[in-house]
């Protein structure tokens, strides 16, 4: 199977924080779900041209189309990234074409293809989570989108998701919350997945990189990775 993300961003690099001995380095960013991909972009200053990388850590290969923006000057290449290194471009432009009012804005898209044959569950024992699932006597909560409804044990998801912990401290009277950005498929596998600790088989790319995003936006623990 083959999972394409796009991740696009914007960093503010200030002129002062590059030079002959300095370097900026964004901060590093892990790729929720998938367990040990990480990233970051660097920019460094020699003999007066402004270098601009992007550092990948992965574990296994991933294929990344790469496009950098500075004020009117756009660079792209496409590489895989077969372990923890960085690439780009070592004369990006001068100092003088990129900086504006004291600081570079750079602009980074990303397309990052994981090649990836199945996924691997950190254990296939039936936990106490797991009996919970289709237990409804003490489900607690209700999560709704649209018109269906998911209940839940909110100490389960409150493990789960540090956002849904803080969230059900806030929504404690109304024993219930809606979600209106994601549809009820996508919500219903991620109920699921903070259930089971596994990622059904089945999946179309489309609620997998669905369920990529709501683990993103509610900051999953602990849920799956890739071998």
């Amino acid at each position: 199977m083959v999972l394409q993300i796009v991740q696009k961003s914007r960093f503010i690099v200030p002129a002062d924080s590059i030079g002959e001995n300095k370097r900026f380095t964004s901060r590093r960013q892990k790729i929720p779900v998938f367990n040990g991909y990480a990233k970051y972009v660097l920019c460094e200053e020699k003999n007066k041209n402004i270098g601009i990388f992007l550092y990948m850590d992965c574990k296994e290969p991933v294929t990344v189309t790469c496009t950098f923006t500075v004020n009117s000057i756009t660079c792209s290449y496409v590489y895989t990234f077969e372990g923890p290194e960085y690439r780009g471009y070592s004369k990006f432009g001068k100092k003088s074409e990129l900086v504006v009012d004291g600081v570079m804005i750079v602009d980074a898209k990303l397309n990052i293809k994981f090649i990836f044959e199945n996924v691997e569950f950190f254990d296939d024992e039936l936990t106490h989570s797991v009996a919970l699932l289709n237990d409804e006597k003490f489900k607690d909560f209700t999560i709704y989108v649209d018109d269906d409804e998911i209940k839940v044990h909110k100490s389960i998801l409150a493990v789960a998701s540090p956002v849904f912990a803080a969230m059900f401290e806030s929504h404690t009277k109304e024993g219930r919350v809606d979600i209106d950005d994601f549809d009820f498929e996508t919500v219903k596998v991620a109920v699921d997945v903070m259930y089971t600790r596994k990622i059904p088989e089945e999946l179309s790319l489309k609620t997998l990189l669905n369920l990529y995003k709501f683990a993103d936006k509610y900051d999953l623990i602990d849920t799956v990775r890739l071998s």
